[in-house]
Order: structure tokens, then C-alpha cells, then sequence
């Protein structure tokens, strides 16, 4: 499959956005799938979208999810889509990417949800929104979050300090604020 994606991205340009569900990738085919995306982005021919759902039962390993982050947002599209939806991930996944939020990446929207994620979890990737300026929606809904890890996620998007920050919209369409979506 990934051999195949690779020659499609070499000869079609018009493909700017990849998206797989239910279909099983082993690290070497995510290689192939990542060294291609690399190529052409590097050929300013971006690829700003890339969704992986349900493709990994058991989370994704470190150097395989760093992999995934740096090749879709090593070109210089600013508003690059992630989706990593319901793959298993949990703790060791959730501070691979906040690592990676935190160095501001290319990222506008990352999807997240129905993964393994709890209230520490989402502490962590919530910590990691203060010095981003470029992610404008996480959906993390449907994972094992609470009060606490809500409120976390609410602390790193709304400035709680006055009455009138909080009262501000914290919707990106006219404000470029964060909009987050969280539920059980």
C-alpha cells in the first residue's frame, strides 16, 4: 500500500491531503508513507493533510509517531491537519506530540480523539498550547479525560485572570484564538 501512496504522490500533484482508516501500517510502511510526504513537500508541492485512523491497535512507537509529526509539517504550508483518531495511543504518546507542540510546528488542527488519553494526558499536550501559535484546533473527544483534564485544556485556551478574558470568544473564526473540543 505505502509503495503504491509513494508513486501516486511522485506523479500527481494535485494530492495534497492523504487519509487511511482501518488499514494496518507496519513502521517501514510508515517510513515510505512519511519519506514521501518529505519529498514533496520539500519540492513545494505540500502535503498539508494527512489523517491515520484506526491504523495502529496498540499506539504508535516514539520514533514512528516523531516521524509522522516532522514529515507533515517539514514544508512550508501553514495550516497542515493531522488525524491520529482512534489509534491506541495514551502517556507515551501524549508526550511525544506535546514535546512537539511545544516547538510551534505548522500544525493548525490536530485530531485526537478516541484514543487512550486520561487526565494526566491531557495535562501534559495542555501545558504544551501556551507557546504554540499555530494550532487552532485539537479534537479530543472520547477519551478517558475528566473534570481535571478538561479543565486543563480550558485553562490553556481561555486567560482566566479577568472576567472580561474569560467572557472573550475562544473561536478561531475572527479571534485566530484556539477552539478545542472535549467530551467523554
Amino acid at each position: 500500500m505505502a509503495g503504491f501512496v509513494k508513486k501516486v504522490l511522485q506523479r500527481n500533484h494535485f494530492v495534497t491531503k492523504l487519509g487511511f482508516l482501518d488499514i494496518k501500517f507496519s513502521q517501514e510502511e510508515v517510513k515510505t508513507l512519511c519519506d514521501a510526504i518529505k519529498l514533496r513537500n520539500a519540492e513545494g508541492q505540500p502535503i498539508n493533510g494527512l489523517a491515520l485512523a484506526d491504523c495502529f491497535d496498540d499506539g504508535l512507537d516514539t520514533p514512528t509517531l516523531k516521524m509522522i509529526l516532522t514529515s507533515i509539517t517539514s514544508g512550508t504550508t501553514k495550516a497542515v491537519e493531522l488525524n491520529l483518531y482512534r489509534n491506541g495511543m495514551s502517556s507515551r504518546e501524549a508526550a511525544v506530540i506535546a514535546e512537539f507542540l511545544n516547538s510551534n510546528p505548522s500544525l493548525a488542527r490536530l485530531r485526537l480523539d478516541d484514543n487512550q488519553f486520561d487526565d494526566a494526558d491531557a495535562a501534559v499536550l495542555a501545558n504544551s498550547l501556551s507557546s504554540n501559535t499555530h494550532l487552532r484546533h485539537i479534537l479530543f473527544k472520547h477519551n478517558g479525560i475528566k473534570e481535571n483534564g478538561r479543565l486543563a485544556f480550558l485553562r490553556s485556551v481561555i486567560d482566566v485572570s479577568s472576567l472580561t478574558s474569560c467572557a472573550a470568544p475562544t473561536y478561531p473564526n475572527d479571534t485566530g484564538q484556539m477552539q478545542t473540543w472535549l467530551n467523554e
